[in-house]
């Protein structure tokens, strides 16, 4: 029997060097899961769920900033994927999605499961076309990989089934196009202007963000030549080791109070490979100097004084030359004396919490201290988000993959799941709120089909914990929050995995160390602290009203928040 249009898909997936794809079964993508099926060089993954499938993709691409791919089929597989490619799109790593679609005779016609994919993908996916004739199919598979690469967005192309069954065509794309050696570098006069800036201020600060993540050594460089101090968004903690002497917190809400102040009250801001969202942290009346790949990035969160549109790497190479060592550090000096107090600080209220219910707090330093060298942690959204940023200390090597624009609940065990997959010699361990693990638990038994030894911390306080603090800072009464959550230890052993509960303090350190020495996919039941506040970084008067006005109305209406 020859060779078919869907062994030609998979024969040009493994000559652009993919290895492994995930996904569900379905009738239209069945022809291409049996081409994968003969093919010694590409595995496929099977999952419960193809949200699951695209957050281990997305996860994946994160960790090694390759080209993650999933398979779905039409229909109800292909309206699963689009919260995980949103994921992708929004942390701006390389996803292929490929669809099957019903017959190419009867497209348009409403039958069963026909849905118009290129709408529902249509803002998603950067590269988004439909095939319906074998002739063309060879191009636009080139197409949507070279896209998903050069572009790191997310490329889908739906292929009506009928086309998959028809025989190879003779052409093979061009291979070399796929993997297209390119830089975007600065122009020498905005350089040359940024440098003027920065030699000429003292007080400078350096703001880092996931845009960066190549440019460890020349963000070390350059902040030494600036007595900089080094402030982090959530996308980025994992990039500097958090122990170096320029490194100071974060910013932001999940951020630290040291590392806003660090923002705030510079006299000049270097911006490098990031667009943090929210404006009041930028500091007002000083010149901004942004570094990013992206011009639609530049400039939009705040005013700034020099655009470098380039590599962040790149960029700051071109720019280390150019600038002058500074001898006043006070600036510097006086944020790692406040950084010093505040890691104290925050080791002293991990300890305090070991009485009475169980801090967050207490469960991610101890999480923390147990990581080997070079660790994987992936962390759901929610609040366990904020207890990452904050209490994990990791060394450069250690990495933290995380929704981190997106933001969804779900995320933190298919991405442990993925991270695994090609990481099966380092320590993978997923940080869970109860809701997010509970939206894609089903998944546990994917870790514990292929035998993947993850260890999954749920953080569980039996609600959805960060939305009732957004009510309390609404003013208004916590409601429809409460879970009804079932013995995780417990579901997690039927599931064949192993399962540890932990509802004292002094059951927590013997429950990790035994997940973590365990072989196969464990998971730690913590419970803890119901009522346990995010304190921001700043405290207003009228967060105390509101506060205030919460929970009275809470209490007033105790009985239906259950």
């Amino acid at each position: 029997m020859g060779k078919t249009i869907s062994d030609q898909v998979i024969e040009i997936l493994v000559e652009s060097g993919i290895t492994w794809a995930c996904g569900v079964p379905g009738d239209a993508t069945d022809l291409m899961l049996a081409s994968i099926y003969t093919s010694p060089e590409i595995d496929f993954y099977l999952t419960r769920h193809e949200e699951t499938a695209g957050f281990m993709s997305s996860a994946y691409s994160k960790l090694t900033g390759k080209l993650g791919v999933v398979l779905a089929c039409q229909g109800p597989g292909s309206a699963h994927m689009v919260n995980s490619m949103y994921d992708a799109k929004m942390d701006k790593v390389p996803m292929l999605v490929i669809t099957g679609q019903i017959e190419s005779a009867v497209i348009g016609t409403n039958t069963v499961q026909e849905i118009d994919q290129l709408s529902l993908f249509n803002d998603v996916a950067y590269f988004n076309r439909e095939v319906r004739s074998s002739n063309n199919l060879v191009d636009v598979l080139q197409l949507a990989i070279q896209t998903a690469i050069t572009k790191r967005c997310v490329s889908h192309i739906s292929i009506a089934t009928d086309v998959l069954r028809q025989p190879k065509v003779s052409r093979m794309p061009s291979i070399e196009a796929l993997h297209l050696d390119y830089q975007v570098v600065p122009g020498d006069a905005a350089i040359s202007d940024a440098a003027e800036i920065l030699n000429g201020i003292d007080d400078v600060a350096i703001l880092y963000g996931g845009g960066s993540s190549r440019a460890c050594a020349e963000l070390l460089q350059i902040a030494d030549l600036l007595n900089a101090p080094l402030v982090h968004t959530v996308r980025s903690k994992d990039i500097i080791d958090n122990a170096h002497s320029h490194y100071v917190g974060g910013i932001g809400f999940k951020g630290s109070k040291n590392g806003c102040a660090a923002v705030k009250k510079c006299k000049a801001l270097l911006v490098v490979g990031c667009s943090f969202a929210w404006r009041d942290f930028y500091p007002e009346g000083v010149p901004i100097i942004q570094i990013d790949i992206e011009s639609g990035r530049i400039g939009v969160r705040c005013p700034i004084k020099v655009g470098l549109l380039g590599d962040s790497k790149l960029a700051l190479q071109k720019l280390i030359p150019l600038i002058q060592q500074k001898t006043n550090n006070k600036f510097l000096s006086n944020l790692q004396h406040s950084h010093n107090k505040a890691i104290i600080a925050l080791d002293k209220k991990a300890e305090l919490g070991r009485d009475g219910p169980i801090s967050s707090p207490v469960v991610t330093k101890a999480v923390s201290d147990l990581l080997t060298d070079d660790a994987i942690v992936t962390v759901d959204g929610g609040t366990v988000s904020v207890w990452a940023n904050n209490w994990l200390r990791l060394n450069g090597k250690q990495r933290l993959i995380g929704s981190t624009e997106l933001g969804t609940l779900g995320f933190g065990m298919p991405a442990a799941i993925g991270c695994q997959l090609v990481s099966p010699g380092r320590m993978v361990v997923a940080l869970c709120g109860d809701g997010g693990f509970q939206m894609t638990l089903g998944d546990l038994s994917t870790a514990v089909k292929y035998n993947l030894p993850i260890k999954v911390i749920i953080y569980n306080n039996f609600a959805y914990h960060f939305i009732e603090l957004e009510q309390l800072k609404e003013g208004v009464a916590e409601c429809y929050t409460k879970l009804n959550n079932p013995d995780y230890a417990k579901l997690a052993e039927s599931f064949g995995a192993n399962g540890y509960s932990v509802k004292h303090g002094d059951e927590l350190e013997s429950a990790l160390e035994a997940a973590f020495s365990s072989d196969g996919p464990a998971i730690v039941d913590v419970h803890v602290d119901t009522k346990e506040l995010i304190m921001p970084t700043k405290i207003t008067a009228s967060m105390i009203m509101m506060t205030g006005k919460s929970m009275l109305k809470t209490y007033l209406s105790k009985d239906k928040n259950t």
